[in-house]
């Protein structure tokens, strides 16, 4: 029986808990606390999320939702019967989840403090929410704590009711308008970071599988705890520092000192002006150096705090994150340099110009030492001076191209003068070119080392831009230096070079004149060997006919050789000058020995030619006996022939009489017409031979006249035979 009754009993108990539509079996708890939902601006709230269902010991049962349920009160929220433990409350984690939340048990402490639990009570329930979002992957936030004397306490900011938590990037770290509202947030109300109770939090938001840059992330938090520890011992000290610091007596030197900045960037030295107002350059000059007088005040006051805002700026900078585009960019957003630029602010009570200098004022100096030197350059090198320059070099260029052609002149010119001239040609066209080039060389030297000057007057100008510019054009004049130096060097042997020729020229000639006189010579001993022998005949008296006709064939061609030479003498004496007296008096010498030559050979000829003329003038006078005389007078003349045909009409004699007579005549014109020819050719300055070649013209010549051979053998000879039929 009583079996029976507690089965029914256990039965009953089962369905109660079953989802049959009996009810809850296991009543809810009265005892409770809110679950607290954490939001990533920092503000909590409670959740109220209906039921939720969780298996029980003795099955499945669902109690009101956004809760935290307790025996007692105060009591921890580990109930006893709950098979699955704190994950029967992953629901309320969800619920959390799904509106971008995280539970929050530091929270639900501070809120909810009689209900929550109290010491170890606390501690158990803290643990328990805990390891809930450990299992659940329900860790999303990282509170920010504080170091304090009870150890780290989590940041609450009154004025806004939040807990302010770090807001990470896709990379994990904060980004930089985080850094910048994170760092705000530590200025005003977090003196000492709880870095690495952060770093831990933050371990479990990784674990949870949010993406998390522990290492940067570290490297972030912990910069900006240094420079905010920094913030809290020097603040007094930059305040009192530079506190008096006035913008009236500073603020306009970022004015200033961006006016001349502005004209030493719109005008480049060298180049021409960008202003009008030829005075301009002098009052930048004026203003540049007013700046630089007052920032090294502003310097001198800047360098009491340097090493303190020095050390702030390089912790910054080691921060990860973004760097400012400029100065003005840092100061509107200052990102991970929210802290150094608010330290700067308060010290000079936000002027805006003030700070601007404090960040400025070293990187000014140096600008505006830079426009100084350019300044002074702009003052110093003459305007457009790069363009002058430009056209100085581009005229030089032209001028060497001028002088590569009237080099090329002068060495033609003295290659081809001087073989025909000698030193007195230095008044001619070779000392023209000699003096037009060494005239030029010297101009554009001179034109070279006035552009050289030029360029070494600017050798204390400091502007980078204008060093740039000037190197390129040194760059174009550097080959020149090496071209110039040649040109110089040629022109100081430009003399040597004219001597030199001169003396060539001389060489070549006494090497002309050498050959031509030893062929002279040659050819004198050659016609001398075959005169010799006939002079030898004449001077005894003998017929050197024949042997001068055996020779007079090479005798006249070594006559032309001779007069070859004499030709080549001419040539060689129109080369020389009055100073060439050694040669002249050679070639003097030779023309007259080869002249002498000639008329030797002309005398000899003239001897052969006479004589021979002359016997043949004696036989044609004997032939025109023959003709002519009676035959009482001469019984071998023709008339004594003709006669004895008349006589005895044998024609045989006549005719052998008549061929004979032919034969004889034609073989005395010959010779006297080529005689003649030879006599007319040589010297007729002897009376003898003026009055044989008229009686020999007499004999030969004009055709038809009385006195001629031909005219004697027809009148005398050929008309009788005619008159007897016999021709």
């Amino acid at each position: 029986m009583n079996n029976t009754v507690k089965y029914i009993f256990i039965v009953v108990f089962m369905l109660e808990f079953s989802d049959f539509g009996f009810g809850l079996i296991a009543p809810v708890p009265q005892f409770s606390t809110p679950a607290m939902c954490l939001t990533s601006d920092g503000s909590v709230r409670s959740l109220e999320t209906g039921v939720f269902c969780f298996t029980h010991a003795f099955g499945r049962t669902c109690w009101p939702g956004g809760r935290f349920y307790q025996e007692s009160p105060g009591g921890t929220f580990s109930i006893s019967g709950l098979v699955t433990g704190n994950l029967s409350y992953a629901p309320v984690v969800e619920a959390c989840r799904s509106i971008g939340g995280e539970i929050d048990e530091g929270a639900m402490a501070l809120n909810y403090l009689s209900t929550f639990g109290t010491l170890a009570t606390k501690a158990q329930n803290l643990n328990f929410i805990q390891n809930l979002k450990d299992k659940t992957r329900g860790h999303k936030f990282i509170p920010v704590y504080n170091n304090t004397a009870l150890g780290s306490v989590r940041l609450f900011t009154k004025d806004t009711n939040k807990y302010p938590v770090i807001n990470l990037d896709y990379n994990g770290v904060m980004a930089d308008s985080e850094l910048q509202s994170f760092s705000n947030i530590v200025i005003s109300q977090v003196p000492s970071l709880s870095v690495q109770y952060m770093i831990d939090k933050a371990k479990k938001v990784l674990e949870s599988g949010i993406k998390v840059d522990l290492v940067n992330l570290k490297k972030q938090l912990e910069g900006i705890a240094a420079i905010r520890d920094l913030l809290e011992k020097n603040m007094n000290f930059f305040i009192n520092t530079l506190g008096n610091m006035k913008g009236s007596d500073y603020g306009k030197i970022l004015d200033n000192a961006a006016e001349v900045i502005v004209y030493t960037s719109q005008n480049s030295i060298g180049q021409s002006k960008n202003s009008t107002d030829s005075t301009k350059t002098e009052k930048m000059i004026n203003l540049c150096e007013k700046s630089l007088k007052e920032l090294d005040i502003f310097i001198l006051a800047k360098n009491n705090v340097r090493s303190v805002f020095e050390n702030v700026m390089n912790l910054a900078k080691q921060i990860p994150g973004s760097e400012p585009y400029d100065t003005d960019d840092m100061i509107k957003n200052p990102r991970k340099y929210t802290i150094p630029v608010f330290l700067v602010s308060e010290a000079l009570k936000k002027d805006e110009k003030m700070i601007k200098l404090f960040f400025e004022a070293d990187v000014l100096k140096s600008q505006l030492l830079v426009a100084k030197n350019k300044l002074e350059a702009l003052k110093a090198v003459k305007e457009n001076f790069f363009t002058n320059l430009d056209k100085k070099i581009m005229e030089l260029n032209d001028k060497i191209s001028t002088l590569a052609k009237k080099k090329k002149i002068f060495e033609k010119i003295l290659e081809e003068y001087t073989v025909k001239r000698t030193k007195q040609d230095m008044g001619g066209i070779v000392r023209k070119v000699f003096e037009e080039l060494q005239k030029d060389i010297s101009d554009t030297a001179q034109n070279y080392g006035k552009i050289v000057q030029s360029i070494q007057e600017t050798q204390s100008v400091q502007d980078n831009q204008f060093i740039a510019t000037l190197t390129e054009y040194q760059k174009r004049l550097a080959p020149l230096e090496t071209t110039m130096k040649g040109y110089v060097a040629y022109k100081d042997g430009m003399t040597q070079m004219v001597e030199n020729a001169y003396q060539k020229a001389l060489n070549e000639k006494n090497v002309i004149l050498q050959k031509v006189a030893q062929e002279i010579r040659n050819h004198i001993n050659e016609i001398n060997a075959l005169l010799n022998p006939i002079i030898a005949l004449l001077n005894n008296q003998q017929s050197a006919d024949e042997l001068w006709q055996k020779s007079f064939q090479k005798i006249n061609i070594l006559s032309n050789f001779l007069l070859i030479d004499k030709a080549n003498l001419e040539t060689l004496f129109t080369t020389i000058g009055a100073d060439d007296i050694i040669i002249k008096s050679s070639i003097i010498s030779l023309n007259t020995g080869v002249l002498t030559e000639i008329q030797a050979i002309n005398e000899v000829q003239k001897r052969i030619v006479f004589g021979k003329i002359y016997g043949t003038y004696v036989e044609a006078n004997l032939l025109k006996k023959r003709m002519t005389a009676d035959s009482k007078d001469d019984q071998k003349s023709f008339n004594a022939v003709w006669e004895k045909y008349l006589q005895d009409g044998n024609t045989s004699l006549v005719f052998s009489e008549y061929n004979d007579i032919v034969l004889q005549k034609n073989k005395i014109k010959d010779v006297l017409s080529q005689s003649l020819i030879i006599l007319s050719a040589i010297d007729k300055s002897s009376l003898d031979i003026q009055n044989l070649i008229k009686e020999v013209g007499l004999l030969l010549a004009p055709v038809g006249a009385e006195t001629t051979l031909d005219k004697i053998f027809e009148n005398n000879v050929i008309s009788k035979l005619k008159s007897k039929r016999l021709l």
